[in-house]
């Protein structure tokens, strides 16, 4: 054989490989061809894809660079390019490259799904809203174009819109698991239960990495009677979704059930204090007899939840009385109104950065006629220096469990703190909450109102078109300051 027809043969064996998913094997062809043909554009080309395929984009650039050395006139090439420098939010070389790639092939929609993305993130909106819409309209039968048109417009507040292209995207493929996740997501924060409770079941099978627990028992169905059945009820999702949500067990005891509770950890004693007293495990413990199980966050629709029936009688949960008397005599003498405050929630949650607020945002709006209590387990490093000159009582680090923390809220005059396990804490226990949210918020917080109909104690702050966390701090303290003074 050949040199030719060698290299031939072993580029047909390697891109079969890729694309079975070989990706060494492939690797290994490719190179082998480029050991006798170093400028081979296809095999120079198809090491950066595999690059990219493995979610390596800064091993995928050199080689794609090398291709482009070789040839630019191919839309696939430059469309890895830009797909390889998105990977890395290098956001400039992204547009540059898509641009050229749809200057050579105007009719592809994954293109234009692409540069539309990336002038999203370049703060070029309208163009970016434009250029998805194009890609929708090349490929109007696509699911997935729709499905992240959808997201995009949400992303940027035209949630009905949002709502309408997830629709169709629905239409076309009514298994998209992601598509009703992000529905749900929406309908709920529009207020649309019926709907939000039915597409949010559909969160097993997104891409969220939650796993449903599985046992040899049926599901509650909401229908079935609970008289003599003992219930599993799992805690499946964060700290703040189970305060949000433990409010239904009074309800599933008064309907005759007995209730297993599967628990966080640091939640485990104060959950002990919900009217009906259920029995609390931690996770991984023994699960003793049950007769039916259910999922803590599918219980608004089994009880077919609306706005107007939201269970919201608080507290329903109360604080330690003996914690509560060491959080008394430990704060001491009263000589100001004390209000407890959370600047930012958990690093890991995925929208940390849009509702954690960095410490030094804050202190220019504290006032000094307030003793303000830190209510901060874990304190992030870019935080520990402002907050150690900070007027802030740095009492965070003596929170050991969610029992300490409701003792200590017991003896404040409320809480002000952003979208975190604390507000739902807080809320309740009935405290006065002030609660700063994102412009795009968590849907529990819903949209254009101030109160909450799950927490009757709040008052919802919300960030403006500005972006601004500054202006939400200084409305929310002189709301405070108006609230103290009177």
């Amino acid at each position: 054989m050949n040199q030719v027809a060698n290299i031939a043969a072993q580029m047909n064996e390697a891109i079969a490989r890729q694309q079975a998913g070989d990706y060494d094997g492939a690797a290994v062809l490719y190179q082998a061809v480029l050991a006798q043909s170093p400028c081979h554009f296809d095999a120079l080309h198809m090491m950066g894809a595999i690059g990219l395929q493995r979610y390596e984009p800064e091993k995928a650039l050199p080689w794609l660079l090398k291709a482009l050395a070789v040839r630019e006139d191919d839309d696939a090439l430059q469309m890895h390019l830009a797909l390889a420098y998105l990977s890395q939010k290098q956001w400039p070389q992204a547009h540059a490259h898509i641009v050229r790639s749809l200057a050579l092939n105007p009719h592809n929609p994954q293109g234009w799904m692409h540069r539309g993305g990336i002038e999203i993130a370049m703060g070029e909106v309208r163009n970016g809203l434009e250029n998805l819409g194009r890609a929708v309209t090349l490929e109007p039968l696509n699911a997935d174009l729709h499905y992240r048109y959808g997201l995009a417009l949400g992303d940027q507040f035209q949630y009905e819109a949002a709502v309408a292209a997830l629709d169709r995207a629905l239409a076309l493929q009514p298994d998209f698991a992601n598509a009703r996740w992000n529905r749900a997501f929406l309908a709920l924060m529009l207020g649309r239960y019926e709907e939000g409770w039915a597409d949010y079941e559909w969160r097993w099978r997104a891409d969220l990495k939650m796993a449903k627990i599985q046992t040899n028992k049926p599901e509650w169905d909401g229908k079935t009677s609970l008289v003599g059945k003992t219930l599993f009820l799992l805690c499946e999702q964060g700290l703040g979704d189970t305060l949000q949500f433990c409010r239904y067990v009074p309800l599933l005891c008064a309907a005759g059930a007995k209730v297993l509770m599967g628990v966080q950890t640091e939640l485990e004693g104060l959950l002990r204090t919900l009217p009906g007293s259920p029995q609390v495990l931690r996770w991984g413990e023994t699960i003793p007899h049950f007769d039916l199980t259910c999922p803590i966050m599918s219980l608004p629709r089994m009880f077919e939840t609306t706005l107007t029936t939201i269970p919201a009688q608080v507290p329903y949960l109360w604080a330690n009385a003996d914690k509560r008397a060491a959080w008394h005599a430990r704060l001491g003498p009263r000589t100001r109104p004390r209000w407890g405050l959370a600047w930012s929630g958990d690093p890991k949650h995925g929208n940390d950065a849009k509702r954690s607020i960095a410490l030094a945002e804050w202190l220019p709006h504290l006032r000094a006629d307030i003793e303000w209590i830190s209510l901060q387990p874990k304190v992030r490093e870019r935080d520990q220096p402002v907050l150690a000159q900070s007027p802030i009582r740095p009492l965070g680090a003596e929170l050991q469990s969610f029992e300490d923390t409701a003792a200590l809220c017991a003896e404040l005059d409320g809480v002000m703190c952003v979208d975190t396990s604390v507000a739902h804490l807080a809320g309740a226990l009935g405290r006065p909450l002030k609660v700063l949210v994102p412009r795009y918020p968590d849907w529990r917080w819903l949209l254009d109102r101030d109160d909450s109909p799950w927490y009757p104690s709040a008052t919802i702050y919300r960030v403006g078109a500005d972006g601004a966390w500054s202006t939400v701090i200084a409305q929310a303290m002189a709301s405070l300051d108006a609230a103290v003074t009177a």
